[in-house]
């Protein structure tokens, strides 16, 4: 009799420990949902907000791409990333005693994005996501990476030209003294 009320109370303790852990593992997903849905909107913006940047303003703010190509539109240039959830967030299978019998919880954080900007006279004129874009939910967000330098360049503005340094005048720099 001892032994079924220690197993009871040992039992019942789990049960005390898997809310605690059901409950953390939710915060994790609430946070891990919350960064995959700020990269989704970085790459929803994308679409519209990069058109009208230069051919330059792209090479500066994304670097060189990694392909181009010419078709009747305009020219093609791509862009690849891969690798694991933007940010660098991961979340590991965790293993769970649930009142069904063992389970593990966890979000696949691989994926892959290729970004296409399409330039009509020097100019973006399309936005296109290929490949496995999405967190979960979070529709594009791999591409996030790629487009987010680009949001904030586009933001701050191109930084203008320094200007000119002034010529030096002939009774400046250059002349010998006393001339």
């Amino acid at each position: 009799m001892r032994e079924a009320a220690a197993v009871h109370r040992s039992s019942s303790r789990r049960r005390l420990r898997s809310p605690r852990a059901a409950a953390l593992i939710g915060l994790g997903a609430v946070m891990l949902c919350g960064c995959a849905a700020q990269e989704a909107r970085n790459a929803y913006l994308g679409r519209t907000q990069l058109v009208g940047l230069s051919q330059s303003d792209i090479r500066m703010c994304a670097g060189l791409p990694t392909g181009t190509a010419e078709d009747r539109r305009g020219e093609i240039w791509t862009y690849e990333h891969g690798g694991t959830t933007p940010g660098g967030l991961t979340t590991p299978a965790l293993p769970l005693m649930m009142p069904w019998g063992p389970s593990s919880v966890g979000v696949a954080t691989d994926g892959y994005c290729r970004v296409q900007l399409r330039f009509v006279k020097d100019r973006v004129a399309e936005v296109e996501y290929a490949g496995a874009t999405d967190v979960g939910a979070a529709r594009n967000a791999f591409c996030s990476p790629i487009i987010r330098t680009c949001l904030s360049y586009r933001e701050s503005g191109p930084k203008p030209a320094p200007p000119p340094s002034p010529k030096p005048t002939a009774g400046e720099a250059g002349s010998p003294p006393g001339a």
